[in-house]
């Protein structure tokens, strides 16, 4: 979790209005972003009546630190958008004064424009308007995310204070104890944010994982505040995996997490598998999950740290033993 950066970034939205709709999708998901303090957004629906709208443009593109171009075969055929924004949007971006960010609406010919240098969102570029998301809010969620990494990039750069190589040399001893970092205090984790970011996380990366199978399908899906996730084979469920807000399936209306899954057919299961919670590990300086495994992963019951790329390695691989198994059936 990074820390609340001192200045919100102003972000540039270049689209056509064709495309109002997504962007409007776009800018609900950058909401927290805005709560958080990370950025300001504008757009030309904020000109005010009576005003010089290419002016108010130029204003703002032309001071604004971040760029999102919203590609789509409209904005590329509209000459305003690719002749006069992208242009100046490039020259900003090549003389290191703002960041451009592409994010593919709809699948079009964008490989070979000025901005396909640039490494574009959605992940590898599929397009949010397209077959590889089950949801545009999944496909979002995953533009936000890379957003919100350029955005603490920026700000580190921006924050960040220049000190000499050679500072602690020239101290005086008494002065070098002073420079020492000091002990790194308890962070502070919104429980509940930082399980939504985790149940998408598993999704996004499990069907990433799925999809490279030939043989699999991968179905994904919110019931009564849970998530379902189903891999299927020749269209018979092998391996089910229900994700629960809660502690205990959400009983106690807790901040923590539940799993629980099931082999073959079956579509809901007794009990529950896992259960864990949230929090800080000083060492690593990330949030872990302490979960109390009863069979998710293990055989053997007990509990234990996951961080989210370690819980969904350990988690694949027993979804590939299911899938080993599914095929001596």
């Amino acid at each position: 979790m990074a820390s609340e950066p001192k200045k919100a970034l102003e972000v540039f939205f270049s689209y056509s209005h064709k495309d109002q709709d997504l962007r409007d999708q776009l800018e609900t998901h950058l909401s927290l972003l805005k709560y958080q303090g990370f950025i300001s957004s504008w757009h030309d629906r904020k000109i005010i009546a009576g005003t010089g709208w290419a002016e108010e443009i130029d204003i703002h593109l032309n001071s604004v630190q971040v760029i999102l171009l919203l590609i789509s075969a409209n904005f590329l055929a509209s000459p305003y958008c690719y002749g006069v924004e992208v242009k100046r949007a490039m020259e900003r971006h090549d003389a290191g004064e703002a960041r451009v960010i592409p994010i593919i609406l709809r699948p079009c010919d964008w490989h070979n424009a000025p901005f396909g240098k640039l490494q574009a969102l959605p992940t590898d570029g599929k397009p949010v308007d397209s077959r590889n998301w089950y949801s545009k809010d999944e496909a979002f969620y995953d533009v936000t995310q890379g957003i919100r990494r350029a955005i603490e990039e920026l700000q580190e750069l921006k924050i960040a204070p220049k000190v000499p190589d050679d500072r602690l040399t020239s101290l005086p001893k008494t002065d070098q104890k002073v420079a020492l970092s000091k002990p790194r205090a308890k962070k502070a984790i919104n429980p509940y944010e930082v399980r939504d970011e985790w149940i998408e996380y598993i999704t996004i990366n499990l069907k990433k994982a799925v999809e490279e199978e030939d043989t699999l399908n991968f179905y994904a899906n919110d019931v009564q505040g849970h998530r379902q996730i189903r891999i299927l084979s020749n269209q018979m469920t092998i391996y089910s995996l229900d994700i629960h807000r809660g502690s205990m399936g959400g009983s106690r209306g807790d901040e923590g997490i539940s799993f629980s899954y099931t082999e073959g057919r079956a579509t809901f299961s007794n009990g529950f598998h896992a259960s864990g919670n949230f929090k800080w590990n000083l060492q690593k300086e990330v949030v872990v999950l302490e979960l109390l495994d009863i069979s998710l992963l293990s055989h053997m019951s007990g509990t234990k740290e996951y961080t989210r790329e370690d819980f969904l390695a350990a988690l694949w691989d027993k979804i590939q033993l299911a899938i080993e198994r599914s095929s001596r059936w």
